[in-house]
């Protein structure tokens, strides 16, 4: 939370609520023009944990990626923006899949955001937030307390380009695992006798996985 010390400062946040719902926050001080292809990538991933858990599609909980930017990520000037699927042929029906993207810019002063969340953005950037509640109090005492526990701040210094490649190659292993388990289910329709055609509809369909990609399912469970 301190976007003076280094160029990619990130905090990062992996939590569920009550209802487990999932929320990743992250916050990100330089502009490398990837969040939305970053963001869907995280949604997949959510996505497919979910569904690992064998919840009913109907059932599986909703997802919400959070980025807090220290600059304007789509430059039109907002402080709030939130993405969710929309038919593009009825803007105004929202399809409702559980899933929606929210990107803050921790630079503007517009007050869009709920007065606790503006009084996080404000310490962000550095601005007198003009409140004294209790919750602005909780908040610069754990910040202080952070930046004066030289470990953490010795840990944080250390995280490198390299080990955010290594996280992003651990959940490209996850879904590597994933891949391998949809062939294997494939394989298995193919052998109860299901055609082809029926396959690929179930898993375009029903598992709302891209035509091309249920093609290649398809195609690798029948040369295995």
């Amino acid at each position: 939370m301190f976007p003076e010390t280094t160029d990619f400062s990130r905090c990062v946040v992996h939590t569920n609520d009550e209802h487990d719902n999932r929320y990743d926050i992250e916050m990100q001080v330089t502009d490398h023009h990837n969040l939305v292809q970053r963001v869907h990538y995280y949604q997949t991933m959510n996505a497919l944990d979910a569904y690992d858990k064998g919840a009913n599609y109907h059932d599986a909980n909703k997802s919400y990626v959070i980025f807090i930017c220290c600059f304007d990520p789509f430059q039109l000037g907002a402080q709030f923006y939130s993405v969710n699927k929309h038919l593009n042929e009825f803007p105004g029906h929202r399809v409702l899949d559980g899933a929606t993207d929210i990107y803050l810019n921790a630079t503007s002063s517009r007050h869009e955001v709920p007065a606790k969340l503006q009084t996080l953005l404000d310490l962000i950037a550095h601005r007198d937030s003009g409140q004294t509640d209790e919750f602005e109090v909780k908040l610069r005492k754990k910040i202080a307390l952070v930046k004066h526990n030289k470990k953490w701040r010795a840990d944080f210094m250390r995280l490198s380009l390299y080990e955010m490649d290594h996280e992003y190659d651990l959940k490209q292993a996850k879904l590597q695992g994933q891949n391998e388990e949809r062939i294997q289910f494939v394989a298995g329709l193919i052998r109860q006798g299901q055609s082809k055609e029926q396959i690929l509809s179930f898993l375009t369909t029903i598992m709302n996985i891209p035509q091309d990609q249920a093609e290649e399912y398809y195609r690798q469970a029948t040369t295995n």
